[in-house]
């Protein structure tokens, strides 16, 4: 028979379904000397009144129904299958359901490797694994691909955009709504590079994300190359565009921009940091001008500069001479007031 029968037991959830099928039960004759108890334990866990209707659906006479049941069964003790292959079954299981790593946690396995697609590698694993049991380190990558930590695969990656460092909301920018998302985790990370090398300027984020959306003028062409040849890695990027919540302590307030400079929780870097995650260059330039002025402006860097060294320096520039003040405040949240919380932060730790 073919695996319709389980398919009609309606009263299953799919991943009861599904753990029968891994333990090869698909046909009714298969149940022929399970019991009630059985299928209560690990690992189908089933109630016992779906055990029940389960052994009726498979015509399994059930005992305690009508007239008792005894069942002389030759029983042939197998020996329990090893860690080591348990280990393999739940990371081949892994790699085609992430939702199943949760096995891998349980059996002590707290890292993988994952392959180009996202996927979990299992022969990469496993040779990281004799790697790390030889006492050698292994660090963010092995052999050029990522290294995941087992418990958070079934929790999906937070994206971020590429030109700010911050969480998309339903794969968008939420200032721009910009749909970043769309490029998927390759096409963020050569955005990112793009941005952080300057390859943008005076573009808009809608027609950058358009021209890297279809590789128009082979911009992802030359962002690998210029890639290749700085020894940047794609997942380097990362940092950019997947979300990772700060460690308990950081005083900086929620930004995740540039994190190489200056240093976190000083006024300049979180200023800097809501500079660059509420406007892109040209809005931050025309900001400027109409705000503050025309001459403060012209002594910006000149527009080939990177989002994130003109936020810093309109930051210091601001700091230095005396603008950081109750009407700035209020300018920014008029400006951007999706962003009012994060702006009084800011102002707040700065005693305004």
């Amino acid at each position: 028979m073919s695996s319709d029968f389980i398919d009609s037991l309606t009263f299953l959830t799919e991943d009861e379904c599904r753990v029968l099928r891994e333990q090869n039960f698909t046909d009714p004759e298969d149940f022929a000397h399970v019991t009630i108890s059985r299928l209560e334990a690990p690992p189908y866990r089933l109630t016992t009144g779906k055990a029940s209707k389960l052994l009726r659906a498979a015509k399994i006479p059930v005992a305690g129904a009508g007239t008792p049941v005894v069942n002389n069964v030759a029983i042939t003790h197998a020996e329990p299958p090893s860690l080591a292959n348990r280990i393999d079954a739940a990371l081949l299981a892994a790699r085609d359901d992430v939702a199943a790593a949760g096995l891998l946690v349980e059996l002590g396995v707290p890292l993988v490797v994952l392959a180009a697609d996202d996927k979990i590698d299992p022969d990469a694993t496993k040779a990281m694994r004799q790697h790390i049991a030889a006492g050698a380190p292994a660090g963010a990558t092995w052999q050029g691909q990522r290294i995941a930590e087992t418990a958070t695969l079934s929790t999906p990656p937070v994206w971020c955009s590429p030109r700010t460092g911050q969480p998309l909301q339903a794969g968008k920018d939420e200032i721009t709504e910009t749909a970043w998302g769309e490029l998927r985790l390759d096409g963020l990370r050569e955005a990112a590079f793009g941005y952080e090398q300057g390859m943008f300027a005076n573009m808009p984020d809608s027609f950058v994300f358009e021209q890297l959306r279809v590789n128009g003028l082979g911009i992802r062409d030359k962002i690998r190359v210029r890639m290749k040849a700085l020894g940047v890695t794609p997942e380097s990027m990362d940092r950019v565009v997947v979300f990772r919540a700060e460690p308990r302590g950081h005083v900086e307030v929620g930004f995740h921009g540039d994190r190489r400079t200056p240093k976190p929780g000083s006024l300049v870097g979180n200023l800097r940091a809501l500079l660059q995650a509420s406007f892109s260059a040209d809005e931050l330039r025309r900001f400027v001008s109409h705000n503050i002025g025309s001459d403060f402006a012209a002594n910006l860097p000149s527009p080939g500069v990177s989002l994130a060294e003109l936020a810093f320096a309109v930051a210091e520039n601001l700091i230095r001479h005396g603008y950081i003040k109750r009407e700035l405040r209020d300018a920014l949240r008029s400006a951007r007031p999706n962003r009012a919380a994060d702006i009084d932060a800011v102002f707040s730790a700065a005693g305004i």
